[in-house]
């Protein structure tokens, strides 16, 4: 039995011993049409800090976006990746990070809070992915004011 777990183990270890370079874009403010505008975004995700057993794995991301406003927010934080099959993974995540105005909506406040779902399809497994994140950040009112913006991103993600 102690075998079998073990080689368990070590084959699911296989399936999730990678990084990826997720390169997406989409549209800032989707919720408030005076405040939309196009993105780009990078994310970096190392290998994962836990390690699925069966279903579950939590891995470490950072990364950026910029619009078309010269809005920048730069982040680090945490994926929670739930594998429903081979092919499908449901990814909330949350990361805090650093906000730059630039000429884009106005937060009130540089440290922001990224809170996001993301529904991601993998062609083979450790292949590359493609997926929908929507997020949110904002600055959990510890700024004057907490307006908030909403993003939706798409993006294609590449084994590195």
């Amino acid at each position: 039995m102690n075998r079998f777990i073990l080689l368990f183990i070590l084959w699911t270890q296989g399936l999730f011993a990678d990084k990826w370079l997720a390169l997406g874009s989409g549209v800032c403010g989707i919720v408030r049409p005076k405040d939309r505008t196009a993105l780009i975004q990078i994310e970096y995700q190392p290998e994962p800090i836990i390690k699925p057993v069966c279903w579950f794995a939590l891995r470490p991301q950072a990364g950026f976006f910029m619009n078309m406003r010269t809005a920048f927010y730069a982040y680090g934080g945490f994926r929670f990746e739930f594998i429903t099959n081979p092919h499908f993974l449901i990814v909330p995540g949350f990361a805090p990070g650093l906000y730059i105005r630039g000429h884009g909506k106005r937060l009130h406040f540089p440290v922001e809070f990224k809170s996001s779902i993301e529904l991601a399809w993998q062609y083979r497994e450790n292949t590359r992915k493609f997926s929908a994140q929507f997020y949110h950040i904002s600055n959990a009112s510890i700024g004057s004011r907490n307006p908030g913006t909403e993003m939706l991103v798409f993006s294609y993600c590449i084994k590195i």
